[in-house]
Order: structure tokens, then sequence, then C-alpha cells
């Protein structure tokens, strides 16, 4: 009805607050129809969440038109600012960041002492962290710290800011960030709140991911004592079993190149083997959680977890000298995968228990096993992304093997 510069304000106001209210209602209605002990937006069927974000696009594009109209008119600064907010606001939900920062910028220009003005802030900096631009999401959440030290957005900065941090390789200032939270000297965050819930856990990641597994274990334990319902319980539980298999190695290898007493050695063997026990323990607890889901709606980083779940269990009890209860494993996951390339691990490894309980014929047998396995896996098992060695790796590795010398698949191939 209107040409384009004179569509009345009005019109364009009312075209992007109901375009917002039909996203909103579109996603509380989904949310509703989902049970109410997993109900969480992310799992919101993407195609409700795609015509949702449709609306909420449109609502931003009119918001920021109903904006700019009311810039011509002096008295309008109050409402523009109202509307460009909610612009910004709706590309935000919408994943339109770029449009949100670019907005939430305008907003910060435009305005001055403005009760908004440490969310825009922050969200300015979730959205370049959302893009991965993480020396500019580290810049805005400092501004946020160092502009609104005394503003709730200060107290939600620390955990985000740490993992821009982490991302761009400051370990230090990014466990320096964390103990912000952690140490009681960030707004007083109690144990109970979800940023020292994240700090708890990102602690422990943290760790993990430089190799100072003793740390990363205290970190871990805790989180998953102190917070058992948490989604990601066994994804961390996985991490922790992993930090105690790492950790009984190092202290392994130090048993093979110190020089030390008696007695220190037994120490640590004890140590070693408290380590292994432990891991082993999680793992078994990591593949019975993810088995008594369906396998159809794991993840694939879920799946990948569970099978490393099996091998590492079956590399516990080796490396605990149970190697009847290895053979068992191992045998279980060639099984199991005997469609993926792992399987060759587990069937190498069944070879080595039976070699070191001194079964020849049984590890002569298990030798052949494995090189069936290899003849019968697909081309395509070995293109996979985590494939550790190609067919003809695998033919040379085993024919160049002689019985009664295998030698154990070097640490670190295991998936």
């Amino acid at each position: 009805l209107f040409p384009v510069d004179e569509t009345p304000t009005d019109v364009l106001l009312r075209i992007a607050s109901v375009s917002h209210q039909i996203a909103s209602a579109r996603i509380e209605t989904a949310l509703a129809d989902m049970d109410p002990a997993v109900r969480d937006i992310v799992d919101i069927d993407p195609g409700v969440k795609y015509e949702a974000n449709v609306h909420l696009k449109r609502a931003g594009d009119y918001y920021v038109r109903h904006a700019r109209a009311l810039r011509a008119t002096p008295e309008g600064d109050e409402a523009w600012a109202q509307s460009l907010w909610w612009g910004a606001d709706s590309y935000d939900l919408a994943g339109w960041y770029d449009l949100a920062i670019t907005h939430f910028k305008e907003y910060l220009a435009g305005t001055q002492g403005e009760a908004r003005r440490p969310e825009a802030t922050f969200r300015i900096a979730q959205g370049y962290h959302a893009l991965q631009d993480y020396p500019s999401a580290l810049e805005y959440y400092q501004r946020v710290l160092g502009e609104h030290p005394n503003s709730t957005f200060a107290g939600r900065s620390y955990v985000p800011l740490a993992r821009c941090q982490a991302a761009t390789g400051d370990y230090a200032a990014a466990e320096a960030s964390l103990q912000h939270v952690l140490g009681g000297s960030a707004h007083s965050i109690e144990p109970d709140a979800v940023d020292y819930r994240e700090a708890q856990i990102d602690s422990g990641k943290l760790f993990y991911a430089q190799g100072k597994f003793v740390p990363a274990i205290e970190a871990l334990d805790k989180a998953l004592r102190r917070y058992p319902d948490d989604p990601r319980v066994n994804a961390l539980r996985y991490t922790l079993a992993d930090a105690y298999r790492q950790q009984s190695l190092k202290v392994g290898a130090d048993m093979e190149t110190a020089v030390l007493p008696g007695s220190e050695l037994e120490r640590l063997d004890e140590m070693r083997r408290s380590y292994l026990a432990s891991a082993a323990d999680l793992f078994d607890q990591v593949r019975a959680a993810y088995e008594a889901r369906n396998a159809h709606h794991l993840q694939r980083f879920e799946q990948d977890m569970l099978r490393a779940a099996y091998l590492y269990r079956g590399d516990c009890a080796f490396l605990l000298g149970r190697l009847r209860e290895a053979i068992e494993i191992y045998g279980e996951t060639a099984r199991k995968y005997s469609q993926h390339h792992s399987s060759m691990l587990a069937l190498i490894q069944i070879v080595e228990c039976y070699h070191r309980l001194g079964q020849t014929e049984q590890a002569r047998i298990a030798h052949l096993r494995a090189l069936r396995r290899l003849e019968e896996l697909p081309d395509e098992a070995f293109s996979e992304p985590d494939s550790l060695l190609d067919r003809a790796t695998w033919e040379r590795w085993l024919q160049n093997t002689p019985l009664g010398s295998v030698a154990r698949v070097p640490e670190g191939t295991t998936p």
C-alpha cells in the first residue's frame, strides 16, 4: 500500500513485533511438546528452528527499518534505541551474528548511560565468540569486566573469556580467569550457579588438554560428584577415565627411566595400578551408559567415545597384567566393531596377550585371525578421518612381525 520510504512507522513496528512473537510461539510450542526431564532448546526439531529463525530475521529487519525511520524525528531517540535493541536481539537469536554485532555496536554508539550497555557489550562478545573470532571476543569480554565490573554480565564473562583464551593458546590466562570464579573472587558466584558449574568443568577439561592429568583428575572428579545430573556427565566421565589412564602411563614411563630405590618403585607401581583400576571402572561406566541408549540416538562423538571405551578397558586390563580378562574384552571389542578399522587393534592385542601367557599356538591362531580381518574389512574402513593406518601399512606390519615377538601397537594409536 505504501512506497518503501513512506511506510508508516507503526506498521514497521507491528510487522517486527508480530514476527518476533510468531518465532517465540513456535519455540515455546516445541518446548512444551518435549519431555520436561530432557527439555532443551538445542534439541528442538531443526525444521522448527529454521522456521523460527526466518521470522526472527524478518523481525530484525523491520525493527532496524523502524529505528531508521525514527532517527529522522528528534523526539524518537528513546524509541529508536528500543527498536535498534530489539533488532539486534532478533538477529542474535536467529544466528545472524554479524548483523547482531553491527547493531549492538550502533546501539552502544548512540546511547549514553543506558542500563543495557553491559548486556550489549557482552552480547557483542558472544557474537564474535560464536563466529570464532576469538581476539575480538576477548576484547569485548574484557570490556565488560573493565567498564562494567559490578554488573551481572561481568560475572558471566569469566568462563567464556577463559574459553577464548584457551582457544588462542593462552592457557595460563584461561586458568586465571576460571580461578576468579572457583576461588570466590568473581561476584561471589556460588557452587550451584551455572557459571560456577561451567568453570569447574572447564577447569578439568583445560588441565586435561594441557596434559596436566593430576589436577584434571581432581577437577573432573569434583565436577562429577557435585553435578551428577549434568547432561554432559558421560562425556566428562570418559575424560576423567582417560586422565587416569594417561597419568598411569606417565607413572609407568617414570618407573622405566628414573633410577629409584625399590621402595619408591613399589609406591609408584601401586599408584600406577590404582590409576588404571579407576580408569577401567570409569570406562566401563561410560560403556554401560551409552549402551543403555538407542545406538541410533548417539551422536558421532559419543559413538567414538563408546568405541574407545571398549578398547581402553582392554588396555587397562592388559597393563594391569590381567591378560585373560584383556583377551575377553578385546575379543568383545573386535566382534562389536567388526566393520571398523579399530578392530585390528583389538585383534593384535589378543596376539600379544597370548604371547605373554606363553600360549604360542593360540597366539598363532590370533595372528591369522587378524590377517583374515584385514582382508574382510571394506576399503572405506581405512578412508575414514580417524583411520590410523591404511590397509597396506597394516599388511606390512602383520607380515613383518614374526610370531613370538609381536610388538604392541605404539601408544597413542587408539582413537
